[in-house]
């Protein structure tokens, strides 16, 4: 897109992470094909400047994180993750990327491929805040002279007079209306907060619980699912409605999946050797597993347990998940090997009907499910 600043033209450059196949519904990019995000950028670039365009803001879905900070963008910082890998590769005419993905703050200038600064920005996630960008362009060279930007917290009551948008406040009133008493409905109650965070051998309470649950639903061996399809942590007390759609707010579907115990070993490695962040990153229910991080990537999973005694490589097992993953979703491509023989509906039902299912208040554990061996914990 390009936009006219009092006669100068500002080109805005979209892109998103080359791992995008991997991380989102495999059936909705079957026909497209990700490249490496600097070279797609340039390449834009290099056509927009032959029509005489010099300013370039890249909305980029790839990120990075650094410490927070109020005001203006800072000469120095501590910005890392991929983004800055990505920055330092761009175009020299490329002034500014805002980028997301990480959900994280970032706000520092980094050298681009021609050693010119350009301004990264990211403004945490999900409209928390916003990245307020000034700019300054020379009407000669058509050239951004000046930069910078300051992350804005966005309170909804941040400014003296502020009032709502009156039309917008009466739909928002009459969708709370009908929705309020669906979301507020109370499931179950819990004494301790339900917390996605991993223990030191790679658990959570919340996968725990929600594993189990798919497992239960769909009366399966086993479950899995991976770490990303579960959005928030859930608080000591009442669950309502409205929690377990925050838990799970993408709408998936449950599938039972038909898997060898070879093909279950084979998947279990993948967590070291896929394509995208290679590391521990699949939660399940109704076996246990013990790895060795020191082996190769490869052969890391040394013993696999189900119903007391070690999976064989030839028997079949039923596996509860969602069809994000069942489709080969995260890069774990192992998936697509089984065979589909189940759907149970969407995963918010699934769970809830567990919460029902099990007394209140409900009681949740980790351990028993995941064992390094050697001294090789879990590492994010």
């Amino acid at each position: 897109m390009i936009e006219e600043v009092q006669g100068i033209p500002v080109a805005f450059i979209g892109a998103v992470t080359e791992t995008t196949k991997e991380i989102s519904e495999p059936k909705n990019t079957e026909l497209i094909t990700f490249t490496d995000e600097a070279d797609a950028i340039n390449e834009q670039v290099r056509h927009l400047k032959e029509q005489g365009i010099h300013s370039f803001i890249i909305l980029l879905h790839e990120g990075g994180k650094q410490t927070a900070y109020e005001g203006p963008t800072r000469e120095t910082g501590d910005l890392s993750g991929r983004v800055a890998s990505i920055t330092m590769r761009l175009d020299e005419d490329v002034d500014v990327v805002l980028s997301g993905h990480s959900h994280e703050f970032t706000n520092q200038y980094l050298p681009n491929a021609g050693g010119k600064p350009t301004l990264v920005t990211q403004a945490y996630s999900y409209s928390s805040a916003y990245s307020d960008v000034y700019l300054e362009l020379d009407p000669v060279t058509k050239d951004v002279t000046s930069k910078n930007a300051t992350i804005i917290i966005a309170y909804a009551d941040l400014g003296p007079g502020l009032t709502p948008d009156e039309n917008a406040q009466e739909l928002l009133d009459a969708v709370n209306t009908v929705v309020e008493p669906l979301i507020n409905e109370i499931i179950t109650t819990t004494d301790i907060p339900l917390t996605r965070t991993l223990d030191i051998n790679g658990e959570s309470l919340l996968y725990n619980i929600v594993t189990d649950a798919l497992r239960w639903h769909m009366d399966a061996d086993m479950s899995i699912i991976n770490i990303g399809a579960l959005r928030a942590d859930i608080d000591a007390g009442e669950i309502t409605t409205g929690d377990v759609y925050s838990v799970m707010p993408f709408h998936g579907q449950i599938n039972t999946v038909q898997m060898t115990g070879k093909q279950l070993r084979d998947l279990l490695n993948e967590q070291w050797t896929r394509t995208i962040k290679p590391d521990h990153y699949l939660q399940i229910s109704g076996f246990s597993y013990s790895y060795d991080s020191s082996r190769e990537p490869s052969s890391r999973v040394t013993s696999i347990t189900f119903d007391g005694k070690e999976v064989g490589d030839d028997e079949l097992y039923s596996i509860a998940t969602i069809d994000f993953l069942a489709s080969g979703g995260d890069g774990y491509s192992v998936m697509k090997e089984g065979t589909i023989i189940a759907n149970g509906g969407l995963d918010v039902d699934g769970f809830i009907a567990y919460l029902r299912h099990i007394p209140s208040p409900i009681h949740v554990e980790t351990g028993g499910r995941i064992f390094p061996e050697n001294n090789s914990p879990y590492e994010e």
